[in-house]
């Protein structure tokens, strides 16, 4: 038995795969392929043909029932869901994982199908139906979209005839629209149409096909809008806390000579730069170039600030464990070249096997599901374990160091302070993703409040810990800006006095002044 593993390579001309599209040219590209084999001596049975990308649209039949359980075209790491859905709950009938790698190619795992469970039955159908089901299974493009929708508004305007199952067969052609990333402003015309003329429907037969649609699972516009204060609210903190931060160790020279000052400088701006980058760029998907640079940006900030968490990690490990030997000449450049140098690994890495997985975000620039598990998950996951082991040894350390080693309490007592802080703000951006990462199913909304609140106002709480907390700190700005009151009060008390100065006054100084010539 000979195997043959063959790569096709589809390119697309507008730079971003959509779902739908590449769907339409496997299948056309596996007929081509079928073709040529035909006049070969290869066993066609044998042949299988995958995406690098996801899972093609399959049909599972059950027994006792004739009608297929589709589950639609699903990505590589995903699970894709039926559109068939059953009684009780309104749970999907049928599931299954879409498995394998760029390398092996996307494949489906085992169908589940859902148990204590029964098939919504046979819908009501109309001479329209038919149409309309081969509509809803046909892939749309750029290059077909305005037939399919034509078509959708012809079918839908006879509402006379419209049955429940026509309403679920538009809802699916109005879903694979979603998928296109630009729609015409045609397009969007019909789709008006259509949506009205499902809206001019009996309203008993709305509610009855809403019983077969699937639930929307997205954001209600409250939470949306609620969320999105959330996240104004604490990134324009967080920026003016770091601001802050950073402009009060460049201001003040005493203040930023220690190593972990010069270490919270650049972990400040790592986060700033992510904080702007979310603020104003993370919704600019109207250019692809630029949504792409916002994506990448992002990536290597985030990445950045994990691993300044790191080097504050090992810091606190070098002041109480170690304590003997850490002297290190030229640590700052010896941390700074794998701190900034190392998230530029699987920026680049990404970049080089495909720029354009920098863009698979809907109404948002960040980059695909895919990559995102290696490139930004991955090594989120591994520094903030080794970080967490490098506290938990510092922790250790401090519960059994006796209180006769304490020589310098006031060292001490700040030392403790900076290792409190900094175990908080580990804490915090490791509890950010996690809730970030978590925020699924029926706790999905609750915990997107969780995450937008604390991955806003991350920055903030690092001015808090470390800078208005900081007795030196306050007491810097407190010098500087009594000297500067004092001065004002100095300059104008001077100028008040010369304004006071009477006629006499001045000349019995100038005759004191001219005394000495007579003399």
């Amino acid at each position: 038995n000979l195997t043959v593993r063959l790569r096709l390579f589809v390119v697309f001309p507008n730079g971003r795969s959509l779902s739908s599209d590449f769907e339409q040219y496997i299948r056309s590209e596996m007929q081509t392929l079928m073709t040529h084999l035909e006049q070969s001596r290869l066993n066609q049975s044998t042949v299988r043909v995958r995406s690098t990308v996801a899972c093609p649209t399959i049909e599972v039949f059950v027994t006792n029932s004739s009608t297929p359980i589709v589950i639609p075209f699903t990505r590589i790491n995903l699970t894709g869901y039926s559109w068939n859905r059953c009684y009780p709950g309104l749970r999907a009938f049928a599931f299954a994982p879409c498995l394998g790698d760029y390398d092996t190619g996307a494949h489906w795992g085992d169908v589940t199908i859902a148990t204590d469970c029964q098939q919504t039955p046979d819908l009501e159908t109309s001479n329209q139906s038919l149409s309309l089901k081969n509509l809803s299974k046909t892939p749309v493009g750029m290059y077909n979209i305005i037939q399919v929708i034509n078509d959708t508004t012809i079918l839908t305007s006879v509402r006379d005839t419209l049955k429940d199952v026509d309403v679920i067969y538009t809802a699916q052609i109005l879903e694979n629209l979603q998928q296109i990333s630009y729609l015409p402003s045609t397009v969007l015309d019909e789709v008006i149409k259509v949506t009205n003329n499902i809206l001019d429907l009996d309203p008993a037969i709305i509610r009855s096909a809403q019983k077969d649609l699937q639930p929307d699972r997205s954001l209600s516009e409250a939470d949306k809008l609620a969320l999105g204060i959330i996240t104004k609210i604490g990134l324009g903190l967080s920026i003016v806390g770091l601001g802050l931060t950073i402009l009060t160790f460049l201001i003040f020279r005493h203040l930023r000579k220690g190593r972990g000052q010069q270490t919270l400088v650049c972990l400040c701006l790592a986060m700033l730069g992510s904080a702007i980058l979310f603020l104003v760029g993370i919704d600019r998907t109207e250019t692809y170039g630029g949504c792409i640079t916002v994506s990448v940006l992002l990536h290597y900030f985030i990445l950045a600030s994990f691993m300044w968490m790191l080097i504050e990690g090992i810091l606190q490990y070098l002041r109480f464990v170690k304590v003997l030997g850490t002297y290190i000449p030229h640590f700052m450049i010896k941390t700074s070249i794998p701190a900034w140098g190392t998230p530029l690994i699987p920026v680049i890495v990404l970049l080089a096997v495909d720029y354009n997985l920098y863009y698979g975000g809907k109404g948002y620039c960040w980059m695909q599901l895919y990559p995102l598990y290696w490139s930004f998950i991955l090594p989120i996951g591994l520094i903030l374990f080794a970080n967490f082991i490098v506290f938990a040894l510092v922790i250790i350390n401090l519960c059994r160091r006796p209180k006769g080693m304490q020589t310098n309490q006031s060292e001490h007592k700040m030392a403790v302070m900076n290792f409190q802080a900094g175990l908080a703000v580990l804490v915090l951006l490791g509890l950010t993703w996690v809730f970030g990462f978590i925020a699924v199913e029926e706790a999905r909304v609750a915990f997107m409040y969780v995450f937008a609140f604390l991955n806003a106002f991350q920055g903030f709480f690092v001015f808090l810990l470390f800078t208005a907390r900081e007795k030196q700190v306050r007491k810097s700005w407190t010098r500087l800006c009594c000297r500067k009151r004092r001065d004002n009060s100095s300059a104008s008390n001077s100028e008040s006095r010369g304004r006071n100065v009477s006629p006499q006054s001045s000349q019995t100084t100038n005759v004191y002044s001219e005394r000495p010539r007579h003399v």
